[in-house]
């Protein structure tokens, strides 16, 4: 990975970074895939008051879909989750790695330690970074709208679909081709700081990390695992509001299982959905599902940038680059 520390990297094929990017989606899906359907859950519920509220807390919430629908529908949506991680990991590393090398050979990353180098590479790394995620958005998001779509299927009373494959031709049928792409605008907004601060973030503390520490074997796994966890949180916190609207967007058109959490709400855009939930529910209703997204999140960082990098090591070392 090219850590825009002022040192030189090796330099490794692009479908190296394609696959390493796979790979560190995949693995922190698996993980994180309870967290996640805890987290849409929240989101989706429009009932205010608490004794209306189907979910109340995590562990209140976990305990009620393994009694109501069994512990393994707490990977629920898990095929295109994992499609989505893929994609999205192989498109986002492949753009991000390019992008940075390119600044990189054209001098716009500085070298050295300077206060102004390590913050012209902080920008450097929030602009690819969040480019990078756009671009992998808008390959991905049709696997977002139908994992979420299958994740609001809390009953078998509010079951749409039996299936991926059932899912992606009831939608094509009954919605057309838009419905792959509700909720892309606030999902744009919402992935360029996410993914801008994540990478950003990550780079500058890996950087004061090596500065401290050093970058040797000993301590490779420990900085990656930590000064990921620190940049997913920290990205998220900033975002979460976006993320509880692209949520709500992505449901338009589901109504009966959506219903299962509350009111459903028909939402005429950003804009609308942000004025409607703020008045209807409160301020902090954009924070619904605060504490399994950040956890989630922090979580999810940790184990993409460890396994990426850890996986980018091993293809380095199978092809003989020192």
């Amino acid at each position: 990975m090219a850590s825009n520390s002022g040192e030189k990297e090796k330099k490794q094929p692009s479908v190296d970074y394609a696959i390493a990017g796979a790979v560190s989606g995949v693995v922190a899906r698996a993980v994180v895939s309870p967290l996640d359907l805890l987290k849409i859950r929240f989101q989706l519920q429009t009932a205010g008051s608490k004794d209306r509220r189907r979910y109340a807390g995590m562990l209140q919430s976990l305990t009620r879909i393994v009694r109501e629908e069994g512990a393994h529908s707490l990977w629920k949506g898990h095929i295109p989750a994992q499609l989505l991680s893929l994609t999205y990991g192989a498109t986002q590393f492949c753009f991000y790695e390019a992008m940075t090398r390119g600044m990189e050979r054209v001098k716009i990353i500085p070298e050295g330690g300077g206060r102004g180098a390590v913050a012209s590479r902080a920008g450097v790394n929030f602009v690819c970074g969040g480019v990078a995620g756009c671009c992998a958005t808008l390959v991905a998001h049709p696997l977002d709208v139908l994992r979420t779509r299958l994740v609001a299927q809390a009953t078998l009373e509010s079951k749409v679909y039996s299936s991926l494959s059932h899912a992606v031709g009831h939608m094509w049928r009954n919605e057309g081709s838009v419905a792959f792409f509700r909720g892309l605008p606030p999902t744009l907004l919402l992935v360029f700081p996410q993914t801008g601060f994540q990478f950003s973030i990550y780079h500058s503390l890996s950087f004061m990390w090596r500065q401290s520490l050093g970058d040797n074997s000993l301590f490779g796994f420990p900085r990656s695992s930590v000064c990921g966890m620190i940049a997913g949180v920290l990205a998220k916190l900033a975002v979460l509001p976006l993320d509880l609207v692209k949520k709500r967007l992505q449901v338009q058109g589901f109504e009966k299982a959506w219903s299962t959490f509350g009111q459903p709400v028909q939402y005429r855009g950003t804009i609308d959905c942000f004025y409607r939930v703020a008045a209807a529910e409160g301020f902090l209703a954009f924070y619904k599902g605060c504490a399994p997204s950040l956890l989630k999140s922090g979580l999810a960082a940790a184990l993409i940038f460890t396994s990426y990098e850890q996986c980018l090591l091993a293809l380095q070392n199978m092809r003989g680059i020192r």
